[in-house]
């Protein structure tokens, strides 16, 4: 069935692309009737600028040239939509690329529609790329979504084993979905370096995440490294717990952790780190919803468990090896509730302000410190207590965008937006001062031209 209609499409564009050269006398059709059928939009008031330089039939593919701006436009049918990395037995995309000196666009469409399933535009300098890419929501076809997804990605073209590669440095993606009538539910993710091969040696990284779910706040940390505090930090942070938890979890944190299973626990927070001096890490926050059964009002106290251990090994009497538990750190407090209801940030900036005081030295505490600010105010800007102030290059400011606006904001600015993007991604790693003390190799570059 379908591959009737890609037969049929063959012979529409042959036969439109013979009318408009003229080879065909039995009706009429115009540059812009070819075009159609490859999703290629041009300026029409100067129609005269843009030449089909090669089209092919066979498996239709079409290359035009805008003549006054030095615009290449490639588009193919194809049964792989290399965008989102899917590949179908079947010719069902159009895979349309232009570009210019000033930027590459690329876009996957369904054959036959109009609207893009994934567009992505990159500007280069040097060896970097800098990356705006939407996916939009579509319910045609293998690929269908009810969410619109806008990545920005700063990369680095490497020659690595011999081989051309991308290193992805920084990724921040914004999600909106639209499948709840009253409440859209947000995604929202920042990561250091990315979770495929890493062609660089990295001492430093960091992924973080949040979802803004019915209304609550959901806070993750899928990974921190960093260099002489700690190798590992894994957390999240539930502002009401009644999910399916499991969706949500970070590495390293398993729904069947014993706080899941508290009764009546309205908010959970938990971390778990190592730290450089070999000491593990677990620390707890749950709010805790009861009953007083005399007056049959609610109550919630907050609970937080904190310990930190280390194995000491050691010879028994026998000189065999073994090892014991030593906990280094310790802690379980009770907080009284300030409002009813989830967790507050004036709750957590109480909690906040009591471990400073305990544990001002301890590098896992201030660390789980720094996560609860951030979700503290997370909290405080879902409920319009405090304005969000996003960095120029977050994923929110262009996610209803078009690309022209995109490009026309890059472009004359292109050199602000590269230096920012890069000193973002050094402050997250710390990569300067690693560099200066020789501990991040460079690897060799390739010089590469814009049309890949």
């Amino acid at each position: 069935m379908y591959n009737d209609k890609i037969e049929y499409l063959k012979r529409a564009i042959k036969r439109t692309y013979k009318r408009y050269i003229g080879e065909r006398t039995d009706g009429n059709a115009t540059l812009i009737d070819v075009l159609k059928f490859f999703n290629i939009s041009i300026d029409e008031s100067r129609i005269e600028d843009y030449k089909i330089s090669k089209i092919d039939y066979k498996t239709p593919s079409i290359e035009v040239i805008d003549t006054k701006d030095s615009t290449l436009f490639l588009a193919k049918y194809t049964s792989n939509a290399n965008l989102l990395n899917y590949s179908d037995g079947e010719v069902r995309f159009i895979e349309l690329s232009s570009i210019n000196d000033k930027r590459r666009m690329d876009s996957l469409f369904y054959i036959e529609n109009e609207i893009p399933i994934i567009e992505r535009m990159t500007f280069t300098s040097g060896n970097y790329d800098l990356v705006f890419e939407r996916e939009m929501p579509n319910s045609d076809g293998v690929l269908s979504n009810d969410e619109i997804k806008f990545e920005v990605r700063y990369l680095q073209n490497l020659e690595y084993d011999g081989h051309n590669v991308q290193q992805e440095l920084l990724t921040k993606i914004f999600i909106n979905s639209y499948n709840n009538e009253e409440l859209s539910n947000f995604f929202e993710q920042e990561y250091a370096y990315s979770f495929k091969k890493n062609f660089s040696i990295k001492k430093n990284s960091q992924n973080k995440y949040a979802y803004i779910s019915n209304g609550n706040v959901i806070y993750g940390i899928n990974e921190f490294k960093q260099e002489n505090i700690c190798h590992y930090l894994n957390g999240i942070c539930f502002e009401n717990s009644n999910v399916d938890v499991r969706k949500y979890l970070p590495f390293r944190i398993k729904s069947d952790n014993q706080i899941f299973s508290v009764d009546n626990a309205k908010s959970i927070m938990i971390f778990v780190g190592g730290t450089d001096d070999a000491i593990h890490h677990n620390f707890t926050i749950s709010k805790i919803k009861s009953l007083n059964n005399v007056e049959d009002k609610q109550s919630y106290d907050i609970y937080l468990n904190y310990e930190a251990i280390r194995w000491e090994q050691f010879n028994d009497e026998n000189e065999m090896p073994q090892h014991k538990k030593v906990v280094v750190a310790s802690k379980t407090s009770r907080y009284p509730k300030i409002e009813n209801g989830n967790i507050t940030s004036l709750e957590i900036k109480f909690i906040i302000d009591d471990l400073d005081i305990e544990f001002k030295d301890n590098k896992f505490i201030q660390l789980v410190i720094n996560e609860l600010r951030t979700f503290a105010n997370k909290i405080d800007i879902q409920k319009g207590i405090s304005e969000e102030k996003l960095d120029p290059l977050s994923p929110k400011l262009f996610i209803n965008k078009s690309f022209d606006e995109i490009c026309d904001l890059i472009s004359p600015n292109q050199d602000d937006y590269f230096k920012l993007v890069a000193e973002h991604f050094d402050n997250l790693t710390n990569r300067s001062s690693l560099e200066e003390k020789g501990q991040i190799k460079i690897l060799k570059q390739n010089s590469r031209n814009d049309t890949k």
